[in-house]
């Protein structure tokens, strides 16, 4: 008799021993559980922290050159110009919070990885 557990997405057989007195159930497919290091959880979680603020700092650039665009612009819509303040100040302000969640992400990398 053998047991299919669904595990990431892929399924993972369990089978039962052939002495039938013995109920232990043995890996018969390595699954995707068994190739999980800690070394890979760190390179993804690395990789996809690194991926995100580059996303982040692209959005502050764009931001703030938009703001600074439609604020310098020679248009007479003085709340249109308002925006491209809001815009500056946003973008300023995201800047500042993606250096401080890098900063303390850094830290807690560093410690994790000294204890």
């Amino acid at each position: 008799m053998s047991m299919v557990v669904p595990v990431l997405a892929r399924p993972v057989v369990f089978a039962q021993s052939t002495n039938s007195n013995s109920s232990v159930l043995t890996l018969t497919e390595p699954g995707p559980v068994a190739n999980i290091s800690a070394s890979s959880i760190e390179k993804f979680v690395n990789s996809l922290t690194t991926t995100i603020m580059e996303i982040g700092w692209g959005i502050v650039i764009l931001a703030f050159v938009v703001g600074w665009v439609i604020r310098g612009s020679p248009i007479p819509f003085y709340d249109l110009k308002d925006h491209g303040h809001r815009f500056i100040y946003d973008a300023i302000l995201a800047a500042v919070f993606i250096s401080i969640g890098s900063t303390l992400f850094y830290i807690i990398n560093s410690l994790v990885l000294h204890l």
